[in-house]
């Protein structure tokens, strides 16, 4: 299977399938839930320009043994989020590739991960662009953080104990969000 046929089956998947046959990575361009043990998946996962990935299993983006930085890479406009109940692989590290990257907290009506309301991302988030809370559920962030600035536009953001940052990162509280500490 070639990179692009791994590209093209990423992006038609439906939210049970998994990619443990892709071998150099997924493409995501469109919403999609990935809700199966993707322990073989050695790949990274790339969410496209207004792609939005849902994550529903702790090894629904590969079970990497060490910390690989950019294994789930968000670009522009780029959204993610995690059901509900699900402790994500921490070694599964997020690089912010594009601006208006969102981190989406809220209910789905629609087949495979519904409830992303409340969850947590212990993993180390990198890159040169900042990320935007949406939603009007609760997003936790537990490990190092040295991408751009972030934005609470709704919801609640809780930086947890484990969450560590430059002291320059800005971080803007919009009305009507939270920033728990």
């Amino acid at each position: 299977m070639s990179a692009e046929d791994d590209r093209h089956s990423a992006r038609n998947a439906s939210a049970t399938d998994d990619c443990k046959n892709s071998k150099s990575g997924a493409y995501l361009d469109a919403q999609i839930s990935l809700t199966g043990d993707n322990a073989g998946f050695a790949g990274q996962v790339y969410v496209h320009t207004f792609g939005h990935l849902a994550l529903g299993h702790v090894n629904a983006a590969g079970a990497p043994e060490a910390l690989v930085p950019n294994k789930i890479r968000i670009g522009t406009n780029g959204r993610l989020a995690v059901e509900k109940g699900t402790t994500v692989n921490a070694n599964c590290g997020i690089t912010v590739e594009g601006e208006g990257a969102r981190l989406v907290a809220r209910t789905y009506a629609r087949a495979g991960v519904d409830d992303c309301s409340e969850y947590e991302l212990p993993m180390p988030i990198t890159g040169d662009y900042g990320l935007e809370k949406v939603g009007s559920g609760s997003v936790k962030l537990s490990g190092t953080y040295s991408a751009g600035n972030l934005v609470v536009s709704e919801g609640t953001l809780q930086l947890a104990t484990g969450f560590s940052c430059a002291p320059s990162l800005a971080i803007t509280v919009k009305s009507g969000a939270t920033l728990t500490i």
